[in-house]
Order: C-alpha cells, then sequence, then structure tokens
C-alpha cells in the first residue's frame, strides 16, 4: 500500500506492516503491533472486583482431592468489566492481597468477567466450564482479613479494600465453601462498605457468572403476571416473595420479619433471597407512632442459611422510647 491518506482502523486487531525501500529494493523486517479500538484503560468507573473465595471449602470429593488437599488452591478472585466500553486491563495487577500483573493487550468487554485463581489444576476440578484468566503469581488472600489493592500505573488505585471474616461482613466466606459476592456490580457500590456484600447462594460460589436470578425470568418461569398477587395468602405478594425468597404458592414458608430488644437496641432479622439481591434494595424504617417513619436502622450481620437465602439483621435504638415500630420495604433498583 503506498498512500499519503492515513490509515483508518474500524475495529480491533493486529496490524502486520513492512517498509519498502525502492532504492534498494529491500523489504524491511516485519513489524506487529495491537490496534485496540474503543476501548478505554480500566480505572475505578468500569473496573470491579465482584466475586472474591478467600478461605474455600476443603475439598472433599475424590477427584479434588487427587489434585489438591490444600483447601488454598481453590481461592479465586473475579473482575467485571461494568462500562460501556471494552476496557484494557494492561498493567493493571494486584498488589496487595495476591500478586497478578496483566500482560499488554489484555482486554476485557463490557459485562465480562475475568477470574483469576490460586492454582489452575485445583480450580478446573472444582469448577470445570469456568474459564480462567490468570494465575496468581504469588500469595493467597487470608483467611480472616486481608486489604486488596487493584492498581495500575496509569490510573493509580482501583479498588482498596479490607474485607474481615466478623460482622457486619457476611461470615459464611469463612471456611463454609461460600464466596463474598459483590451485590449489584454494575452500579459501582464502595469496595469497602460491608453492607455491599453478600455470601453466594451456592457452595462454591459462581465465578464467572452472576449467581443470581432476574424478577422477570422468576415471573416467567413461574406465569406470575400480578407482582401485587397473593396466592397464598399470607400477605406476602408475589414480588416480596422473589425478594424474601419463600415460596409463593406455600403460605408461611418464608422467615418474614422478627425482632427482640437487646441491650437498648430493637433488633430485626429479615430473610431475602440471595439471588435476588441485586434486583431489590432493602430499606429498613423505624417509627414510634406508626405515622412518621424515619430510616437510619443500623446492619448487623448476614447469616447464609444454606439454601439460597439469608438472614440480615438490623438494629435501631430504643432512644428512651417505650415502645418502636419498624418495618421492611423491598426497592426494586434503578436499571
Amino acid at each position: 500500500m503506498h498512500s499519503s491518506t492515513p490509515l483508518e482502523l474500524v475495529e480491533s486487531g493486529w496490524l502486520y506492516s513492512r517498509s519498502y525501500n525502492p532504492g534498494t529494493g529491500d523489504w524491511s523486517a516485519l513489524n506487529v503491533a495491537r490496534f485496540n479500538v474503543e476501548t478505554e484503560p480500566a480505572d475505578a468507573t468500569n473496573l470491579v472486583v465482584s466475586e472474591f473465595s478467600y478461605r474455600p471449602a476443603e475439598p472433599f470429593a475424590p477427584n479434588e482431592v487427587a489434585v489438591s488437599t490444600d483447601r488454598d488452591d481453590y481461592e479465586f478472585i473475579e473482575l467485571m468489566n461494568i462500562g460501556n466500553k471494552t476496557i484494557d486491563l494492561s498493567g493493571v495487577e494486584f498488589t496487595s492481597g495476591i500478586s497478578f500483573s496483566f500482560s499488554a493487550n489484555s482486554l476485557l468487554g463490557v459485562g465480562e468477567r475475568v477470574v483469576l485463581v490460586s492454582n489452575a489444576a485445583a480450580f478446573s476440578e472444582r469448577y470445570p466450564a469456568v474459564g480462567i484468566g490468570g494465575v496468581f503469581s504469588s500469595g493467597n488472600l487470608g483467611n480472616g482479613s486481608e486489604q486488596v489493592v487493584l492498581a495500575s500505573l496509569a490510573e493509580g488505585v482501583i479498588r482498596d479494600f479490607t474485607y474481615e471474616d466478623v460482622d457486619p461482613w457476611p461470615s459464611a466466606g469463612d471456611g463454609a465453601g461460600y464466596s463474598l459476592v459483590l451485590i449489584a456490580p454494575a452500579t459501582n457500590p464502595v469496595h469497602m462498605d460491608p453492607r455491599n456484600w453478600r455470601s453466594s447462594a451456592d457452595i462454591h460460589g459462581s465465578p464467572g457468572g452472576t449467581g443470581g436470578v432476574s424478577y422477570a425470568e422468576w415471573k416467567s418461569a413461574n406465569a406470575i403476571t400480578d407482582d401485587s398477587g397473593d396466592p397464598d395468602r399470607d400477605g406476602l405478594s408475589n414480588l416480596g416473595e422473589f425478594a424474601s425468597g419463600s415460596d409463593f404458592q406455600v403460605r408461611g414458608t418464608g422467615a418474614g420479619i422478627t425482632g427482640q430488644v437487646v441491650n437498648g437496641f430493637f433488633e430485626v432479622e429479615i430473610q431475602r433471597n440471595l439471588r435476588a439481591v441485586d434486583e431489590f434494595d432493602l430499606v429498613v424504617e423505624s417509627s414510634e407512632d406508626l405515622m412518621s417513619w424515619s430510616g437510619g436502622g443500623e446492619y448487623v450481620s448476614e447469616t447464609n442459611l444454606g439454601n439460597g437465602v439469608g438472614l440480615v439483621k438490623y438494629r435501631v435504638t430504643m432512644s428512651g422510647s417505650p415502645k418502636k415500630f419498624v418495618r421492611a420495604r423491598w426497592m426494586l433498583r434503578s436499571p
């Protein structure tokens, strides 16, 4: 090609080129370069830590034991692109928690996830259908508490948070076989806030996937057309049954909301569907007269019940009041 007009690339790809010297009739060595079109660098606006398993379940199945008996070998950490363009992970690295650096031209498409693992052979045995995006170069996630830092030379710190194995962090992540999952990752939640994390609905977590189900999918699967309907007549609407993880056809299958006074606080426990948390936000409000309601309920803990649902505990101060009323509302998250 001989032209003074710039060459326009319309899609990402590899460009192979040589230059020709008409005076000598010689060609240069082959030049190879990768050009990425419609991409942007990874930063704090488009890249999240969407799931991680810091103390997996002990290997039990014979096929797992044959590969590794060390539970640390089954650790993983997942990243997700929440932006609206393909992101370039070149130069992005974990500098605390684990060690791993993405190579040049590492791309992650819109909505895609990449899973990094401690031991490729062990991970593949437990998760045979999940692709591996890379292997920790060194280190493992701490079993109790660990600071995790994800950064790049170009953009600086992308994520910096410290998880714990005690309340208010979900305790089921500590050896019970569950992973920790970022709630509603597309909203770019603050990673340092334990309220923005839940334990996975399934043992071993859901690396490479959402581990959830949408309200639309649930309605379609159950032939439900009325959000406010109450087929089992237990006072909980179809929408409420989905959000709480109860059976819309069987009365009393959900724990609902329970409360008690503990050390000057009114503590309430509310059942929630761990697969539905991305779609619904739980709002806890209190009142002294059932007329004026205010927020401010303090998040205390989450307990995984092992069947895809969890109990979340909130508390509100009694503040000298002889009585306190608490209500919980499920609010559909904005798309």
